[in-house]
Protein backbone atom coordinates (compact mmCIF):
# COMPACT_ATOMS: atom_id res chain seq x y z
CA UNK A 1 0.00 0.00 0.00
CA UNK A 2 1.34 3.44 -0.95
CA UNK A 3 2.18 5.91 1.72
CA UNK A 4 -0.06 9.06 1.76
CA UNK A 5 1.61 12.30 0.72
CA UNK A 6 0.94 14.40 3.78
CA UNK A 7 3.18 17.34 2.92
CA UNK A 8 2.50 17.78 -0.81
CA UNK A 9 0.15 20.76 -0.21
CA UNK A 10 2.65 22.28 2.18
CA UNK A 11 5.42 22.00 -0.41
CA UNK A 12 3.26 23.78 -3.00
CA UNK A 13 2.54 26.57 -0.49
CA UNK A 14 6.24 26.94 0.28
CA UNK A 15 7.13 27.20 -3.40
CA UNK A 16 4.51 29.96 -3.85
CA UNK A 17 5.90 31.86 -0.86
CA UNK A 18 9.45 31.43 -2.16
CA UNK A 19 8.61 32.87 -5.59
CA UNK A 20 6.74 35.79 -3.97
CA UNK A 21 9.72 36.50 -1.70
CA UNK A 22 12.04 36.48 -4.72
CA UNK A 23 9.89 39.18 -6.34
CA UNK A 24 9.91 41.23 -3.11
CA UNK A 25 13.70 40.93 -2.85
CA UNK A 26 14.06 41.96 -6.51
CA UNK A 27 11.95 45.09 -5.89
CA UNK A 28 14.01 45.92 -2.79
CA UNK A 29 17.25 45.63 -4.77
CA UNK A 30 15.87 47.97 -7.44
CA UNK A 31 14.77 50.52 -4.82
CA UNK A 32 18.20 50.39 -3.15
CA UNK A 33 19.86 50.89 -6.55
CA UNK A 34 17.73 54.01 -7.08
CA UNK A 35 18.66 55.35 -3.63
CA UNK A 36 22.38 54.80 -4.25
CA UNK A 37 22.41 57.11 -7.25
CA UNK A 38 24.45 60.22 -6.73
CA UNK A 39 23.10 63.70 -7.41
CA UNK A 40 25.05 64.15 -10.65
CA UNK A 41 23.64 61.01 -12.24
CA UNK A 42 20.46 61.20 -14.31
CA UNK A 43 17.32 59.95 -12.59
CA UNK A 44 15.98 56.58 -13.63
CA UNK A 45 12.35 56.20 -14.57
CA UNK A 46 10.79 53.15 -12.92
CA UNK A 47 8.23 51.30 -15.01
CA UNK A 48 5.68 49.76 -12.65
CA UNK A 49 3.19 48.76 -15.38
CA UNK A 50 3.87 45.05 -15.05
CA UNK A 51 4.21 45.14 -11.25
CA UNK A 52 7.86 44.09 -11.35
CA UNK A 53 9.46 47.52 -11.12
CA UNK A 54 11.94 47.21 -13.97
CA UNK A 55 14.34 50.09 -14.44
CA UNK A 56 13.51 52.12 -17.50
CA UNK A 57 15.13 54.71 -19.72
CA UNK A 58 17.41 57.34 -18.13
CA UNK A 59 16.18 60.94 -18.23
CA UNK A 60 17.65 64.14 -16.88
CA UNK A 61 15.57 66.25 -14.51
CA UNK A 62 16.54 69.78 -13.51
CA UNK A 63 14.84 71.74 -10.75
CA UNK A 64 15.39 75.40 -11.57
CA UNK A 65 12.94 77.17 -9.27
CA UNK A 66 10.66 76.53 -6.31
CA UNK A 67 7.42 78.07 -5.12
CA UNK A 68 5.24 77.48 -2.08
CA UNK A 69 1.93 78.62 -0.66
CA UNK A 70 1.65 77.19 2.86
CA UNK A 71 0.08 77.89 6.24
CA UNK A 72 3.42 79.38 7.29
CA UNK A 73 3.79 81.84 4.42
CA UNK A 74 2.69 82.90 0.97
CA UNK A 75 6.10 82.29 -0.61
CA UNK A 76 9.18 80.16 -0.11
CA UNK A 77 11.13 82.77 1.87
CA UNK A 78 8.35 83.48 4.37
CA UNK A 79 7.61 79.77 4.75
CA UNK A 80 11.27 78.93 5.37
CA UNK A 81 11.77 81.77 7.87
CA UNK A 82 8.65 80.77 9.83
CA UNK A 83 9.74 77.12 9.79
CA UNK A 84 13.22 77.93 11.08
CA UNK A 85 11.76 80.22 13.74
CA UNK A 86 9.57 77.35 14.94
CA UNK A 87 6.28 79.11 14.22
CA UNK A 88 3.06 77.16 13.86
CA UNK A 89 0.51 77.67 11.11
CA UNK A 90 -2.26 76.15 13.21
CA UNK A 91 -4.96 78.50 14.51
CA UNK A 92 -8.71 79.12 14.78
CA UNK A 93 -10.75 78.32 11.66
CA UNK A 94 -11.74 81.52 9.86
CA UNK A 95 -12.71 80.27 6.38
CA UNK A 96 -16.16 79.10 7.49
CA UNK A 97 -18.34 78.82 10.61
CA UNK A 98 -16.90 75.92 12.62
CA UNK A 99 -19.07 76.38 15.74
CA UNK A 100 -20.99 73.15 15.02
CA UNK A 101 -17.79 71.11 14.68
CA UNK A 102 -15.97 69.37 17.55
CA UNK A 103 -12.65 70.83 16.36
CA UNK A 104 -12.28 74.53 15.69
CA UNK A 105 -8.59 74.79 14.82
CA UNK A 106 -6.82 74.03 11.53
CA UNK A 107 -3.92 74.99 9.31
CA UNK A 108 -5.31 77.64 6.96
CA UNK A 109 -3.56 79.71 4.33
CA UNK A 110 -4.36 83.26 5.41
CA UNK A 111 -4.03 86.52 3.50
CA UNK A 112 -3.84 84.89 0.06
CA UNK A 113 -5.23 86.95 -2.85
CA UNK A 114 -5.71 84.81 -5.98
CA UNK A 115 -6.35 87.92 -8.10
CA UNK A 116 -2.63 88.71 -8.02
CA UNK A 117 -2.13 85.66 -10.26
CA UNK A 118 -5.50 84.92 -11.92
CA UNK A 119 -8.26 86.99 -13.53
CA UNK A 120 -11.29 87.27 -11.19
CA UNK A 121 -13.67 85.61 -13.66
CA UNK A 122 -11.35 82.64 -14.07
CA UNK A 123 -10.60 82.45 -10.33
CA UNK A 124 -14.33 82.05 -9.51
CA UNK A 125 -14.42 78.85 -11.58
CA UNK A 126 -11.42 77.25 -9.86
CA UNK A 127 -10.89 75.45 -6.56
CA UNK A 128 -8.78 77.21 -3.94
CA UNK A 129 -6.06 74.57 -4.25
CA UNK A 130 -5.78 75.46 -7.95
CA UNK A 131 -5.22 79.10 -6.95
CA UNK A 132 -2.37 77.94 -4.72
CA UNK A 133 -0.90 75.78 -7.48
CA UNK A 134 -0.89 78.62 -10.00
CA UNK A 135 0.63 81.04 -7.49
CA UNK A 136 3.34 78.55 -6.48
CA UNK A 137 4.12 77.77 -10.14
CA UNK A 138 4.35 81.50 -10.84
CA UNK A 139 6.79 81.90 -7.95
CA UNK A 140 8.85 78.93 -9.16
CA UNK A 141 9.12 80.39 -12.67
CA UNK A 142 10.10 83.78 -11.23
CA UNK A 143 12.64 82.09 -8.95
CA UNK A 144 14.08 80.24 -11.95
CA UNK A 145 14.16 83.42 -14.01
CA UNK A 146 12.28 81.74 -16.85
CA UNK A 147 9.64 83.12 -19.16
CA UNK A 148 7.74 80.39 -20.96
CA UNK A 149 7.73 81.02 -24.69
CA UNK A 150 10.84 83.19 -24.60
CA UNK A 151 13.34 81.15 -22.58
CA UNK A 152 11.81 77.70 -22.75
CA UNK A 153 9.17 75.80 -24.67
CA UNK A 154 5.99 75.29 -22.62
CA UNK A 155 6.03 71.56 -23.45
CA UNK A 156 9.37 71.19 -21.65
CA UNK A 157 8.16 72.52 -18.28
CA UNK A 158 6.48 70.48 -15.53
CA UNK A 159 4.98 71.17 -12.14
CA UNK A 160 4.95 68.81 -9.17
CA UNK A 161 2.15 69.63 -6.75
CA UNK A 162 1.08 68.14 -3.44
CA UNK A 163 -2.28 68.57 -1.74
CA UNK A 164 -4.25 66.65 0.88
CA UNK A 165 -7.89 67.34 0.01
CA UNK A 166 -7.44 69.65 -2.95
CA UNK A 167 -10.66 70.73 -4.62
CA UNK A 168 -12.82 69.34 -1.81
CA UNK A 169 -15.09 72.41 -1.74
CA UNK A 170 -15.82 72.14 -5.47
Amino acid sequence: MARPKRFSGLRRGISKVTSASKRVLERRRERKALKRQTAHEPFRVVNMNNGRGTLGKKRRVVITGIGAITVLGLNVTDTWNALVAGKSGIGPITQFDASHLPIRIAGEVKGFDPHRYIEPKEARRMARCSHFAIAAAHEALTHAGLIIGRDIDGDRVGVVMGTALGGFEM
